[in-house]
């Protein structure tokens, strides 16, 4: 942002062995010190599904990869 803050947001889908998917909204707003996630979309296994939770900002980041701590609400 034009302060200097940082703002984020993306989606993320994972497919486990079965082929079953889950996908995930989430965001962090400009000077948080935590975001927040949802889960928007699953097949199989995952439909349904109504989990949402926070995470840290990246522990970890080789400008490729992050990683983060998440948690559920």
């Amino acid at each position: 942002m034009p302060d200097g803050k940082t703002m984020a947001n993306g989606i993320c889908t994972r497919r486990g062995n079965n082929g079953d998917s889950e996908s995930d909204a989430w965001s962090m707003e400009p000077g948080a010190k935590r975001g927040t996630w949802k889960v928007v979309a699953g097949t199989g296994v995952f439909a349904g599904k109504d989990y949402s939770g926070w995470f840290d900002p990246p522990i970890i980041s080789d400008g490729t990869v992050s990683v983060a701590k998440w948690g559920c609400q």
